[in-house]
């Protein structure tokens, strides 16, 4: 069970999402991307999944994959995206805590053929922050990591795929 310390931020993100700032003063900046990156595997595969809102406003989700080297790539993408997805990931942790994370020491542990994973985050006021599988972070920060895949998969696994990519990145 959460605890009132991590339930209270969340839900006051969510109520300042849908109330927009001048309600919140205290409230964190929106998150307005976040993109997870798994690759580097034995396999040669990859992974990338991105959901952000675009220039005009509009909330768009794209996933790039490869099973495994030298099969064929896959793109999907959705337009149009419910910015309570965006909400549903930040709510899941603090900023401050976020970027407490990010500065952990990478981890001596070496494990050569397992992919290298990444979450990215970025707030409307411009920070960024990202998490990396090779660090020293707290059991939290991995659960967030986790999470964050899930939703963008979830989200993303049967959008329709697209013959023309282009770099969405």
């Amino acid at each position: 069970m959460k605890s009132w310390k991590t339930m209270i931020p969340a839900a006051l993100t969510i109520f300042c999402a849908f109330l927009g700032s001048p309600f919140c003063h205290a409230a964190e900046p929106a998150l307005v991307l976040c993109s997870y990156y798994s690759g580097g595997g034995m396999s040669g595969g990859h992974l990338y999944m991105k959901l952000w809102i675009q220039e005009d406003g509009t909330t768009r989700a794209t996933l790039d994959s490869m099973i495994e080297n030298g099969a064929p790539k896959i793109h999907r993408e959705l337009s149009d995206v419910p910015r309570e997805k965006l909400v549903e990931i930040s709510s899941m942790f603090s900023r401050n805590d976020l970027f407490q994370w990010e500065k952990a020491p990478p981890s001596e542990v070496v494990a050569l053929d397992a992919d290298n994973v990444s979450v990215g985050f970025r707030y409307e006021d411009g920070s960024e922050a990202m998490l990396h599988s090779g660090y020293e972070m707290p059991r939290e920060a991995f659960a967030v990591m986790q999470k964050a895949q899930t939703i963008l998969w979830e989200l993303l696994k049967d959008a329709p795929q697209v013959e023309n990519q282009e770099d969405s990145r």
